[in-house]
């Protein structure tokens, strides 16, 4: 877009002479590109953000000396390339003006300290081979590197950034999310204030907001920790908030999980992460693994459609799975039982429970210190757990009746370790749907879309068999409530078709049914080496069967049931799950009433948050 103004005089017709109109470019235009070093080469860029681009602008130029768009209220969007562009490769895009002014800073290294709201700046989304985290490589714009943020229109800006290495300043971040990834004795810092998930139309800034002082966070803890996974934080130096409102973790010595809380200056929880702490770098997005699933179609009373079959060919591509399951301490593939066993979560919810230090185990069992491990608080003390799981008590991991006024998005931020349950006061079968009140959800009066997609009653659905329905309103945007580290979302409910011979449930123990490594009794496994790509061949990925927390709260079945949730809501107070019994019993159907509903605490496998090319 261009504009331009000229005045002249035409005196008469014949008195024509030409008119020259000087035309300026009503827009930026940003030339952007990325120079990996040898020493940098672990360092893999998967995707580029804009941020902070104006939605309107002038037709003509305003004075210099005068910041514009004017106050801090105007409207900005943020755009997401998940094209990969290469090292030296020019990406060009053009915007609206954005003059924020200047800064008196000299130092390169600390340009982005204390940078004027609503700057424009650009982020590479960077995987890192090396230490297994994702971060966001943040550069604002302007007319310098050290303290100009001004981006004018009719200007051309030339950026380069050099990757010169795996030293990481403050213009690093870990890429945004509500799980961190990170390997023992290193380091994270993250913006606690920005999020850019749309999915299910929820905005974090409804939450957690630096404007608003009832949301604006006043300093940052350790919820709880298994042990030497971050340490004794009582001084503050492992855990912090610092002068420019970023959280900082360093991490222990130990593999394992925890959980950090935001906090206002009511000492009321705001948000909480959950920081993974593994070796074996799970959240690198070039370790994904493709997987492919049948195609199917259907109609919006569910009644009508077939998956489609033809010749076993698995021929829709899926979002590439993660090598394993949330929370695990292993993503080794031959490895089987503890180590692979992850943390569980209600459906919806954001934050993780730990599931039983218990490789085999049929039967109901105490959500006890002895059962779930050693866990410790803030300054390293040792967290009282003694209970069945399925009770209100005082200690910090209760299970709370769902109602009204717990069974809502507000109850489960502010109370991240509360284990929110339908079953009635004194009921012991969460399995029967007359013991449970809410159709067996956690959230009072159901919302199909707090991991995004849309709500059930807009699906297509096919009815597979009676109580069994697929449907197609799993998300495709991230919500601000997934669980997933940055790059990875909560996988749909047509991902496990492939995983049997039709896309049905493959009972009885007949492994030629199931799409599997094994083909006779796999109990040693305490899970299913599956075949993701084709049938019986080809690339295999591990999927534990690690127990769950009944919607009651007891934990149960560890190495013997694996209750895999989607983000696919059903009817009701369901969830379309995918459900491994071990040995020999593989569902992606599953219609039983104490595994299907949203209560369940039931592990995640996440998927990459983008369609990927071939």
């Amino acid at each position: 877009l261009m504009e331009g103004h000229v005045e002249s005089t035409i005196r008469t017709e014949t008195d024509l002479h030409p008119i020259h109109i000087h035309l300026t470019r009503m827009m930026a235009k940003i030339s952007f590109k990325y120079v990996t070093a040898e020493d940098a080469k672990s360092l893999i860029v998967t995707r580029v953000i804009i941020n902070n681009m104006p939605l309107a602008m002038r037709m003509e130029e305003t004075p210099k000396e005068e910041n514009y768009p004017t106050g801090n209220d105007f409207e900005t969007r943020s755009v997401t390339l998940d094209k990969k562009l290469a090292s030296g490769e020019v990406y060009t895009f053009y915007m609206p003006a954005n003059r924020r002014g200047t800064t008196t800073n000299t130092d390169p290294k600390a340009k982005n300290n204390g940078a004027p709201e609503k700057a424009l700046y650009v982020q590479l989304f960077v995987t890192s081979r090396s230490n297994g985290s994702n971060f966001l490589y943040t550069i604002y714009l302007g007319e310098n590197d050290t303290n100009d943020f001004n981006v004018r229109r009719n200007h051309n800006y030339n950026i380069t950034l050099n990757l010169k290495s795996e030293i990481r300043d403050d213009r690093v971040l870990a890429a945004a999310a509500n799980c961190f990834v990170v390997n023992p004795n290193n380091e994270i810092m993250f913006d606690p204030y920005t999020r850019t998930e749309t999915g299910g139309g929820w905005k974090y800034s409804d939450y957690v907001n630096k404007k608003v002082p009832a949301k604006k966070i006043a300093y940052v803890k350790i919820l709880w920790q298994y042990v030497n996974v971050i340490g004794d934080n009582s001084k503050g130096d492992r855990v912090w908030l610092d002068q420019y409102d970023r959280v900082h973790v360093k991490t222990g010595t130990a593999v394992g999980n925890a959980v950090i809380a935001a906090y206002n200056s009511s000492n009321k929880i705001l948000w909480s992460w959950h920081i993974w702490v593994n070796n074996d770098k799970p959240a690198n997005l070039d370790e994904a693994v493709p997987y492919y699933t049948f195609g199917w179609t259907g109609s919006a009373d569910g009644k009508t459609g077939s998956i489609i079959t033809t010749n076993d060919k698995r021929s829709v591509k899926g979002r590439s799975l993660m090598k394993c399951n949330l929370g695990a301490k292993s993503g080794n593939a031959n490895d089987y039982g503890l180590k692979t066993y992850g943390t569980v979560y209600q459906w919806g919810r954001k934050d993780p429970f730990p599931i039983g230090n218990l490789d085999y185990n049929v039967d109901y069992y105490q959500y006890s210190r002895g059962n779930v491990g050693d866990l410790r608080d803030n300054n390293n003390a040792t967290i009282a757990m003694n209970t069945t799981g399925a009770v209100h008590t005082t200690e910090l991991f209760s299970t709370e009746q769902a109602s009204a006024t717990t069974g809502t998005i507000a109850y489960a931020i502010e109370h991240p370790t509360h284990f929110i349950s339908p079953v009635k006061s004194g009921a012991s079968n969460p399995s029967d749907a007359s013991t449970c009140n809410n159709d067996g959800d956690w959230f009072w009066g159901h919302n199909d879309l707090l991991w995004g997609g849309k709500p059930y009653s807009n699906a297509k659905k096919y009815e597979v068999t009676t109580g069994c329905v697929l449907s197609d309103n799993g998300a495709t945007e991230k919500s601000i409530f997934d669980p997933c580290p940055a790059g990875w979302m909560v996988p749909p409910g047509d991902m496990w078709l492939g995983f049997t011979k039709n896309g049905r449930n493959a009972t009885g123990g007949v492994y030629g049914n199931i799409n599997s490594v094994h083909t006779s009794d796999n109990a040693s496994y305490r899970g299913f080496r599956m075949y993701v790509q084709e049938w019986k061949k080809g690339k295999w990925v591990y999927f534990p069967s690690q127990g769950l927390r009944t919607a009651g709260g007891r934990p149960w079945r560890n190495g013997m049931c694996g209750n895999y949730h989607t983000s696919s809501a059903s009817a009701g107070g369901r969830v379309n799950i995918f459900h491994l019994h071990t040995p020999g019993e593989v569902d992606p159907f599953e219609t039983s009433f104490g595994y299907s509903r949203r209560a369940v605490g039931g592990p995640v496998r996440c998927v990459r948050d983008v369609d990927e090319s071939e």
